[in-house]
């Protein structure tokens, strides 16, 4: 457990002044995580008042029992939110900006970490100093199998972005642990946020309807790569559970269309990048049989193909080809995929 007091955390703090920001976090069954994640936020150094909010979505593990530990050591900076069922990513994470007090949100999931103790300053200074940004985010170090290396290279260096840049974006823009940004903002999230099956995506975008983000190129916060009990772990382990939450992802994707007839062209894009991406895994995985489906759902999009998709669409009527190339890596298969 992290060894500052708690009066030693907010020595530095001016007397009765409110809490300027919320650190919010969602957890469920990452016991072995969320320590390195409360440390990293209680090691923070401010010159303005924080919170830590957790939202624990009954998880059955000995997930709880650290939260409340570290809630009776600090009882003035952290708070637990937890229900007697389990509520779902997005709705936790609605549940936790709710109790929110702060003037501005970090955002940091359980399974992740904070590695800069001058990161929410740092970003609270840049919004402070710039009313129109509205979306706050850095780079990231990703961890796997306990070997660190670089990740989100699509930011190399410092930069302004907008909502087309997110919606463009075939990968995760930004990593989720980076996020800052003003509460003020949460109520443009679309009622629908709750249900839908990620939530990364669409706070990024909605809160860009509010103003310019910056990207800060150091990498202030750890991302789990494949982590146990992980959103992308659990879906990644069964195809069929692959392929309906793509399905979902789609048809909440194609929602924002009445929120942003202006980036039309960029959200049918993205929504065609699934297709492709969903008949790679669907190759890859042997599941042969559905991918003309997806292949026609794609094509209906896109009526004018590039050289290089119509080169992959043909060679899709070839799996197990594919999937011998694709295993042993071979340069051909490395231009088209």
């Amino acid at each position: 457990m992290f060894k500052l007091t708690e009066s030693q955390i907010m020595s530095g703090w001016p007397i009765e002044e409110p809490v300027a920001v919320s650190i919010c976090c969602i957890t469920y069954k990452q016991g072995q995580y969320i320590k390195q994640a409360l440390d990293s936020f209680l090691m923070q150094k401010t010159t303005f008042p924080f919170e830590i909010i957790i939202g624990e979505d009954n998880g059955g593990d000995d997930t709880l029992n650290i939260l409340n530990e570290y809630r009776n050591k600090y009882p003035k900076l952290i708070k637990v939110i937890t229900s007697a069922y389990n509520v779902g990513a997005n709705a936790n994470l609605l549940r936790v900006f709710d109790a929110a007090k702060g003037k501005y949100i970090a955002v940091c999931e359980g399974d992740d970490y904070w590695c800069n103790e001058n990161k929410i300053q740092t970003q609270f200074d840049i919004l402070e100093a710039n009313p129109f940004i509205s979306f706050c985010v850095h780079s990231a170090k990703l961890l796997k199998d306990n070997v660190f290396f670089s990740g989100f290279e699509i930011l190399s260096k410092e930069k302004f972005f907008d909502i087309n840049d997110v919606i463009s974006c075939n990968k995760q823009y930004s990593p989720t642990a980076s996020y800052f940004f003003k509460k003020s903002n949460i109520g443009v999230l679309p009622d629908w946020f709750s249900e839908a099956p990620i939530g990364d995506f669409f706070i990024e975008v909605y809160m860009l309807s509010q103003g310019k983000g910056c990207f800060l190129s150091e990498e202030m916060a750890v991302y789990r790569v494949g982590a146990d009990n992980s959103w992308s772990s659990n879906i990644n382990k069964n195809i069929h559970k692959y392929l309906q939450t793509q399905e979902k992802i789609i048809s909440y994707t194609n929602k924002m269309l009445i929120d942003f007839p202006g980036q039309e062209k960029v959200i049918n894009e993205r929504v065609m990048n699934i297709y492709l991406s969903v008949m790679k895994r669907c190759i890859l995985c042997g599941v042969d049989d559905v991918v003309e489906n997806y292949r026609g759902k794609y094509t209906s999009l896109n009526r004018s193909l590039t050289i290089k998709n119509k080169t992959l669409l043909f060679l899709f009527n070839f799996p197990r080809v594919l999937r011998f190339l694709h295993k042993f890596r071979k340069p051909f298969i490395k231009n088209f995929w």
